[in-house]
């Protein structure tokens, strides 16, 4: 789904994959991994001690922004979809994170895999190769085991790519080691409307402010509907690779309002965020697909390229020569869209439906300092 930038909540990577159990010295990205690479993790918990209830399942959605070459850095935008009942999607926490772009919880550059093992092996984790099959691919696996009280937590690496496509969590029950968590790579893929890196605009890091405001709408069962007010304001923090850090607060006002900060990495190319490159949004035609997500069932396309105000998508602008750009993402039961200036790249609207939730979230560009 389309980040409309109003999560009060993050989530770490360990939602994935735990920590491996030594320490990567700094290395490239493996040559798969590029601004616009997706990793999408499928998540199945049980909870054996209360035989079986609560049990649940997930997707981890791994966004690569960008890779600091010079840094050794991966940029990443991190969201949880919880899957509910008729294979619908509702959404979970979104956050976004700086690791090391040759090893993290998502990948080992391969040529640092043996060393690895050995550093394992000198820290008493025990280490193994074996095969992982899921779906129809059959993976060649280095596998880093992780004893802690009363868990064991298993990390397998794809040998060929680095990839990590599988940690299994298991614990102690009744005398019997029992899974609690399996977690699974399903895609790894190159989305294909991103073909490399590029500098934010020239404005972006100019502008100490970014201010929006909308409102985030409850509809109740038998028609009716509570809305709330809602400000979400962007504040610089500075350059981060070809990134742009922001603190955004957020606030709500009314029953049930809620309010909090996180930090948001805003990228050229990333859609969803506070601005995108010109450049970037010029390639687009009205109607294009330009992303298909087979595992999350996603389709994210060019709604309209329409002339007038932003906020009402009028096609009889009159004198209003602005022009604008609408992306629009549907999942099963989601959809958002973002609404951006052709000229500036600015982000100037944006709105999400989440069923699950019974919620509407939508807020407009009010002016930046």
């Amino acid at each position: 789904m389309i980040s409309t930038a109003v999560s009060t909540t993050s989530a770490d990577a360990q939602d994935v994959a735990g920590n491996l159990p030594v320490q990567i010295a700094p290395m490239p990205a493996p040559e798969w991994c590029k601004p616009g690479t997706r990793l999408v993790y499928k998540i199945s918990t049980a909870d054996p001690e209360n035989n079986g209830k609560g049990a649940g399942s997930s997707y981890s959605v791994i966004d690569v922004m960008d890779i600091d070459t010079g840094q050794n850095k991966a940029f990443l935008a991190m969201k949880m979809l919880f899957i509910v009942s008729g294979g619908s999607l509702t959404s979970g926490p979104v956050s976004y994170s700086s690791v090391e772009a040759g090893g993290n919880d998502f990948w080992l550059n391969p040529t640092g895999l043996a060393k690895a093992v050995q550093d394992a092996k000198a820290l008493n984790v025990e280490t193994g190769s074996g095969q992982v099959q899921i779906g129809n691919t059959v993976y060649q696996t280095t596998m880093f085991v992780q004893k802690a009280d009363k868990t064991r937590t298993s990390v397998s690496i794809d040998q060929a790519s680095g990839a990590v496509v599988q940690i299994l969590v298991s614990k102690m029950v009744r005398g019997q080691m029992q899974g609690i968590s399996v977690s699974q790579l399903m895609d790894r893929r190159q989305r294909p409307f991103v073909t490399q890196a590029s500098p934010p605009p020239d404005w972006a890091l100019k502008t100490q402010r970014l201010n929006y405001s909308g409102t985030k709408t409850l509809s109740i069962p038998g028609g009716m509907a509570m809305s709330n007010p809602i400000t979400v304001n962007f504040n610089l923090k500075g350059a981060v690779g070809n990134c742009v850090s922001y603190r955004v607060d957020f606030a709500e006002t009314g029953v049930g309002a809620q309010a909090g900060s996180f930090e948001l990495f805003a990228s050229a190319t990333h859609i969803g965020g506070p601005w995108l490159s010109p450049a970037f949004l010029a390639q687009f035609k009205q109607g294009q697909i330009i992303d298909q997500d087979q595992i999350l069932s996603g389709t994210t396309r060019v709604s309209r390229l329409y002339q007038g105000n932003s906020n009402q998508g009028n096609d009889n602008p009159g004198n209003d020569s602005r022009r604008f750009i609408v992306f629009t993402d549907d999942l099963p039961g989601m959809s958002g869209s973002s609404t951006y200036d052709l000229v500036t790249g600015g982000l100037m609207h944006g709105k999400s439906q989440d069923a699950g939730m019974n919620t509407t979230t939508e807020f407009s560009f009010q002016g930046s300092n």
